[in-house]
């Protein structure tokens, strides 16, 4: 027990390292049409906080993606630190080798395909199981990591949670290091999130002595978010409520689909421009009313809300804020 308690109380020392990154400059904000994202945040105000929600992603959304400093994902920060053993990466590249080209393979329905990627998804969650991590373990590299949160995103929850609101987290990400790292964000800004969120993924299984041993039966992953989002696993969203919502993909755009909402304003998070294609980047920016291009803050996200909730603009978002994007709050 003596080692337990000192391998505890080492590893909340570390919790030093800010898992929030700083303000970085430089990102680009692309709204695809000012008229139509002002009607929405207009309605959103209009309706008030007892009808709104926020959906977000976790990976490359809430948590940075940059690509020149790499900011692990949940996933990365068990596969990068010194909790895997030897053989780990080889299992998950031969996985590759085999669903890869099935990932692409355009021959395939989308059905058939989404059985392949979970197939996928369950071989490299396997790996993690077979590596006999602990939650200690799984908690120690997610302190020890470079996982961060954009900044800002500790303003958002303190936002949510002062108006009651709910925040719901749609990911195909490792829960364990999901939920560590957003104990970590609260307890490093005096932070009580309490009920406030509520996680939509695949949930990590324990034994008694805290050692990880499966994964649950439904698998979350890009492909199938909205199949996972309905009234059921969100009880708190009714049809006709809105929502803001925010992801990095096209496919996270859809996934309040089934839940019937009156308003939904999407955000999107994008990494460095030159990271995509024109197709992919036409893509994103149709799919969502906002992008946040460059690995950007949290900062327009937290202005939306804040409008929308009748609070006003901050002092300081002129300082971060130029272009179409001042005009949304006038």
């Amino acid at each position: 027990m003596a080692r337990n308690k000192f391998a505890t109380s080492q590893i909340y020392k570390m919790e030093q390292r800010s898992i929030e990154g700083s303000y970085e400059p430089g990102e680009t904000v692309i709204i695809k049409s000012l008229d139509l994202l002002k009607q929405k945040l207009d309605a959103l105000r209009s309706d008030g906080p007892s009808k709104l929600s926020i959906i977000t992603d976790y990976d490359d959304t809430l948590i940075k993606s940059s690509v020149n400093n790499p900011a692990f994902n949940s996933f990365q920060t068990l596969e990068n630190l010194n909790v895997i053993g030897p053989g780990f990466f080889e299992r998950l590249q031969q996985a590759r080798a085999t669903y890869e080209p099935l990932e692409i393979d355009s021959k395939l329905s989308k059905e058939e395909k989404m059985k392949y990627m979970v197939e996928w998804r369950r071989l490299s969650l396997k790996c993690f199981v077979d590596r006999k991590l602990t939650r200690e373990r799984i908690k120690q590299a997610t302190i020890e990591g470079k996982l961060c949160f954009r900044f800002g995103t500790a303003d958002l929850l303190k936002t949510i949670v002062e108006a009651g609101l709910n925040l719901h987290i749609v990911s195909g990400g490792i829960k364990g290091v999901v939920t560590e790292s957003l104990r970590l964000l609260e307890v490093q800004n005096g932070l009580n999130l309490g009920d406030a969120v509520r996680y939509i993924m695949t949930p990590d299984i324990y034994d008694e002595k805290g050692q990880l041993t499966g994964f649950g039966e439904r698998v979350i992953l890009t492909g199938n978010k909205q199949d996972f989002v309905t009234h059921d696993t969100c009880p708190l969203i009714h049809q006709g409520d809105n929502a803001i919502l925010m992801g990095d993909l096209v496919e996270d755009s859809w996934v309040a689909n089934n839940l019937h909402l009156k308003t939904t304003l999407t955000i999107g998070f994008i990494r460095e421009m030159e990271c995509y294609g024109k197709e992919q980047i036409e893509g994103i920016t149709g799919a969502y009313d906002i992008v946040i291009a460059n690995d950007g803050n949290m900062v327009h996200v937290n202005e939306i809300l804040r409008y929308v909730l009748g609070k006003g603009v901050s002092k300081d978002y002129g300082k971060h804020a130029k272009g179409d994007v001042l005009k949304l709050f006038n």
